[in-house]
């Protein structure tokens, strides 16, 4: 501890001193051995790291730490944070946490990176008598200490923003590829496998999204089908040959990043998508609910799916959320399965106060009703 200063040291502020966060709960760990500082206030300042309990005050200069980093507790242990310090006698000390260690790590990088004890001290060695702690002189101070902080983290985000930048565009590439060698396969059904990696390759996104910018105005919408006719094929596949167009522009939007088209132009360009041979066409029900769906979902095989679900069930009628449960749909999908094959026959429905309870209809076989144009 003999890096630790005492009491009268670690009570008084300097003048050019700010604090940036505090924890109620810190106990100071030697090596691996704990202290008799235990469950005492940690107080971290732009100079100095300063642990109080019950009359009893130390401070470690920030100038003897050299850089930090995080130790698990472990299932019932307390989370860790380790501080390298630049003595060969103690290398290195930790503080435990019983929570906020995280924040605390945080505030204390960010105060590791901006030195302010290395500063030189308007005043010389009476500054602190000269210049007051509090008031508006100290009220200055500490708005220049947040604005050098912010500046810094500024400069960090945009730092890191750039090497992630760097860092996805290769990734997005190896996803687009592997996205051409699923959509090869030409099969409907994919396996869990490939239904998971569907699900990877739709939150990696669109590397090079069509904009207005980089294609002429009679060309974009015809681009733009192009694009979505190749994002939407994983996902299309893992909803089983239907979307509705509204969770289609969600899904888009999100692979496109900030490069957001409108509603408007994106309807525009789905109309396009049955031209284009991608497989795809838009579809609305009578209802006036659009949706996006695969050329082969027509409404034979969405009949012939729920004929197969309700024959294989114990009690002999189901209701709109059991449909929507059971083949894994937006209930707004479900009104529009039960309305085709309440159309076609299939169905008989029966209205009550209860609910609206839906039978196969007995006297009407499945290959007759399917026959049926509605």
């Amino acid at each position: 501890m003999e890096l630790w200063g005492g009491y009268s040291e670690a009570q008084h502020r300097l003048p050019e001193e700010t604090l940036c966060c505090a924890n109620p709960d810190v106990t100071i760990y030697i090596g691996k051995d704990k202290t008799r500082h235990r469950h005492g206030k940690l107080s971290l300042t732009s100079h100095r790291i300063i642990w109080e309990s019950r009359g009893t005050a130390i401070q470690l200069p920030l100038s003897f730490v050299s850089h930090t980093e995080t130790k698990s507790g472990g299932l019932f242990g307390t989370a860790k944070l380790k501080l390298h310090l630049a003595n060969p006698d103690q290398p290195y000390m930790m503080l435990g946490f019983d929570s906020g260690r995280d924040t605390m790590l945080h505030q204390l990088n960010v105060v590791l990176k901006m030195q302010s004890w290395s500063e030189p001290v308007l005043g010389g060695a009476h500054a602190e008598q000269n210049i007051p702690a509090f008031g508006l002189a100290g009220l200055d101070r500490a708005a220049k200490v947040r604005a050098e902080r912010q500046s810094v983290l500024t400069q960090d985000a945009f730092t890191d923003l750039d090497s992630l930048v760097q860092l996805a565009k290769p990734m997005v590439e190896l996803a687009n590829r592997l996205q051409g060698k699923l959509s090869q396969q030409g099969s409907t059904e994919l396996t869990p496998d490939q239904l998971e990696l569907a699900e990877l390759l739709e939150t990696a996104g669109i590397h090079n999204p069509v904009t207005k910018s980089s294609t002429s105005k009679s060309e974009f919408h015809v681009a733009l089908a192009r694009e979505l006719g190749a994002a939407m094929k994983g996902p299309l596949n893992a909803a089983k040959g239907m979307l509705l167009l509204h969770d289609v522009y969600c899904i888009h939007s999100r692979m496109r990043g900030t490069q957001l088209v409108s509603p408007q132009d994106l309807l525009r360009a789905a109309e396009l998508l049955e031209q284009l041979g991608t497989g795809m066409t838009v579809h609305k029900f009578g209802s006036g609910v659009l949706v996006l769906r695969s050329v082969s979902r027509d409404d034979e095989s969405i009949c012939t799916e729920l004929h197969q679900f309700m024959t294989g069930r114990e009690r002999g009628w189901v209701t709109v959320l059991d449909v929507a449960q059971e083949l894994d749909l937006s209930v707004l999908l479900a009104e529009e399965y039960i309305r085709i094959c309440e159309a076609r026959g299939l169905l008989c429905k029966d209205q009550s106060v209860e609910a609206s309870r839906f039978f196969v209809n007995q006297f009407c076989p499945i290959t007759t009703c399917l026959t049926t144009t509605s």
